[in-house]
């Protein structure tokens, strides 16, 4: 997985929205590192306590910050 970075290398001006879970075997450290490749911004989301299905484990945080996320994106456009 954390040589995977190392291929992808390229950026994009693309926003982009991250979530992490404190319980995923991934570090919330991975995605707070993943958003130097968004050249058009990127928001890395920590929740403590969820795993990596945190969308599952904590829907309706992640869906009213998806919501805003989105609402925020098409204003700023």
């Amino acid at each position: 997985f954390f040589g995977q970075r190392k291929i992808i290398g390229a950026r994009t001006d693309a926003d982009c929205l991250l979530f992490a879970g404190t319980s995923d075997l991934v570090p919330p450290s991975v995605f707070h590192d993943s958003a130097q490749y968004f050249k058009g911004g990127c928001e890395v989301v920590e929740l403590d306590g969820p795993g990596h299905f945190l969308h599952r484990e904590a829907p309706d945080v992640y869906g009213d910050k998806v919501v805003a996320w989105l609402a925020a994106t098409s204003e700023a456009e």
